[in-house]
């Protein structure tokens, strides 16, 4: 509570987010005085606008709304009169104008989350929210927005008679501002007309031609957050009359994006990719008819794919222009020359928008998939092969040498740059060269993780002359043994889901006969089992074993993987001996001689322990073991059901009888 109430904006943060966290416990245990003590620390927070941070202001508004959203009625009085209300002082009253960011944000979370209490100040609500959509600062205009976003949202799912003039209050106020000849106020407006398409069901249709003239008639302003602003609302006002915008507005609305695209001096060319593409889904396959608009596009893309590093926005919006384009014309893109955006597709660095937008294009094109496929494999070859024995550290460490500190230090410098991002500020002691270093060693592990997910999910099937299974037993297979926890368990289930082809299910012998085929299979299967049991992670341990499914059976049920899995029935993590143990059970149909006899011998071990171990949580586990051996090898406990029925019901009459006499005392 004492970090809530601090002067410095990361403090406060992080006393926000502690004591969100514990809003349910304290609720839970009806410890209201808490609670009204930490929505105080709230409100103080909220009064502290000019040294706040927008981020603190957000999670704030985020912990208020929990808090509403858990507490029931007994704090909706108290929300009304130290929040509802002053927000909307704060917005009527010119002398708390530095508060309106403030205000804005708890009006949004509390129409979320208290939707009654919102619903009967919604008359004040209107006369009062403009003042934020004419503020100087664009981080409260658009904070208006989504508040005001909300408050639609919840008026539409009331029944009202008050809803045509909320609508018209707030297409007047647009009008108004229109007039007022500030870029600022014009912004406001168009957002208003933003939130009015999108969220008042058909009371827009009236209005649509008026909507689309004063749009348009903003496009060449000198405001580039206003032509941001109109560029953004061309698909909203596409999506919402999709008929009327095709015949009267869609011809001059793509010349302007076009225009912009190509634009030597313009800062909205992101904002033109990502309307492009948008537009082409509130059109649909109608966009596949303007070929001579798609060729001009795929040109625009292919420029914004070779744009410096520093320019990652327009990288970025050209892949989701391309993959919304991909999603809607489909094969209509190869007539304009899809081929010769692969190059270009792959200049820059792997992410995960360049992955969707491949598996996107894959999907909708088929024809493109070879050149795809190889050309992606090779990125990833590229990336998981290189040999970075400065970042990172070695990939090929065994599992009981690896090098805690390198782990701790690259978890700790995730940690410090996430926070650091997170408050705008940097943390202590860092200097010019630790800043270097430090992103170098979480950008490389991100970019390994990155390339094993891709390689375990994207469509490779059907190239035979991408060697997955080589690549797999050579270069995967060696991440098993990195310090990161998350590579190891990228790199696990990457072998898992790759290991075996999906033809193979349960063909064992086929893939028994090829020793080419049976090798690698069986030594990244070795590999994968001591991961399993042997790793320093729980939750790795856990996935591997979960898995391994029925695929791997036949080659499970060798004798010497048979030995791992009764190891794992010894691990320290509960969930971990349960997967083992359904494993085993699924087995008995492939080795039964070998595993049988064992499984017996741990049955009646459950057995002993379940009657006449003092433990009660030794008890619990063994009765849900032997649920788990039941349900998968019910042939092994015919010949104990009589045993195992006396077990449970002798420990059901203990627990009833401890039951009876804890209530008589």
């Amino acid at each position: 509570m004492q970090l809530c109430n601090s002067s410095e904006n990361s403090d406060r943060m992080g006393g926000i987010a502690a004591m969100d966290e514990l809003v349910e416990l304290f609720i839970a245990e009806r410890n209201d005085q808490t609670i009204i003590e930490f929505a105080h620390s709230l409100t103080k927070v909220f009064e502290k606008i000019p040294s706040a941070e927008p981020a603190t202001l957000r999670l704030a508004a985020k912990a208020l709304g929990h808090i509403v959203s858990t507490g029931g009625t007994s704090l909706i009085e108290f929300v009304e009169d130290y929040h509802v209300k002053p927000a909307l002082e704060w917005l009527h009253n010119e002398t708390f104008h530095m508060r309106r960011h403030a205000a804005v944000m708890i009006l949004k979370e509390l129409s979320i989350n208290a939707p009654s209490t919102s619903f009967r100040y919604m008359e004040r609500y209107f006369d009062n929210i403009w003042s934020a959509f004419w503020d100087s600062k664009l981080v409260v205009r658009v904070s208006a927005s989504e508040s005001l976003q909300s408050c639609f949202s919840l008026i539409q799912q009331r029944e009202s008679n008050r809803k045509s003039l909320w609508y018209n209050k707030a297409l007047d106020e647009a009008d108004a501002a229109f007039k007022r000849n500030s870029s600022d106020a014009t912004h406001g407006a168009l957002l208003i007309i933003n939130e009015l398409l999108r969220n008042t069901g058909d009371f827009m249709h009236s209005h649509y031609s008026r909507a689309c003239r004063l749009v348009f008639s903003h496009q060449d302003h000198k405001s580039a957050t206003v032509r941001s602003a109109v560029i953004s609302l061309f698909p909203r006002l596409a999506k919402f009359n999709t008929s009327v915008f095709v015949e009267k507005c869609y011809r001059p609305c793509m010349n302007h994006l076009l225009e912009v695209l190509f634009s030597a001096t313009t800062t909205t060319r992101p904002d033109a990719l990502l309307s492009i593409g948008k537009l082409s889904l509130a059109i649909g396959p109608l966009m596949a008819r303007d070929e001579q608009a798609l060729l001009a596009i795929m040109n625009g893309i292919k420029g914004g794919l070779q744009v410096r590093k520093k320019d990652f926005d327009t990288h970025r919006e050209a892949l989701a222009c391309l993959r919304m384009l991909a999603e809607t014309v489909g094969p209509a893109l190869i007539r304009v020359d899809l081929e010769s955006m692969v190059g270009p597709l792959f200049q820059n660095d792997l992410d995960s928008s360049l992955v969707e937008t491949l598996t996107t294009i894959v999907k909708k094109i088929p024809q493109m998939k070879p050149i795809i496929q190889q050309k992606l494999f090779e990125r990833l070859s590229s990336i998981l092969r290189a040999r970075q024995s400065d970042i990172g550290g070695s990939t090929t460490m065994p599992p009981s040498r690896r090098l805690k500190t390198a782990s701790i230090s690259v978890t700790s410098g995730m940690l410090s740059n996430l926070f650091s991002s997170a408050t705008g500020g940097k943390t202590n002691g860092s200097s010019p060269d630790n800043g270097s270093s430090s992103t170098e060693v979480p950008s490389a592990i991100a970019m390994q993780a990155l390339a094993l997910e891709t390689l375990a999910n994207f469509d490779f099937q059907g190239n035979r002359l991408i060697p997955i299974m080589s690549f797999v037993h050579e270069t995967v297979v060696k991440f098993l043994d990195h310090e990161v926890a998350a590579i190891r368990k990228s790199a696990a289930l990457t072998c898992c889901k790759l290991l075996l082809p999906p033809g193979e299910e349960r063909g064992g012998n086929a893939v028994m006969t090829s020793d080419d085929f049976a090798r690698p299979v069986t030594s990244v299967l070795e590999r994968l089992l001591t991961v399993g049991i042997a790793d320093t992670e729980a939750s790795i341990r856990l996935r591997v074993l979960a898995s391994l499914d029925s695929r791997f059976d036949p080659l499970l049920a060798l004798n010497d993987n048979l030995r791992c899995l009764f190891i794992a029935l010894n691990d320290e993590v509960f969930s971990i001996r349960q997967t083992a143990m359904s494993t085993l059970g699924r087995l008995t149909h492939h080795n039964p001689s070998t595993v049988l006899p064992s499984l017996r011998q741990t049955l009646v071990q459950l057995l002993a322990e379940l009657e006449f171990s003092g433990d009660t949580r030794g008890k619990e586990e063994g009765a849900l073991l032997i649920g788990c051996l039941l349900r998968s090898a019910s042939q092994l406990a015919q010949p104990y059901v009589l045993p195992i029925l006396r077990a449970l019901m002798k420990n059901l009459r203990e627990d009833s009888e401890r039951r009876s006499h804890s209530r008589s005392t």
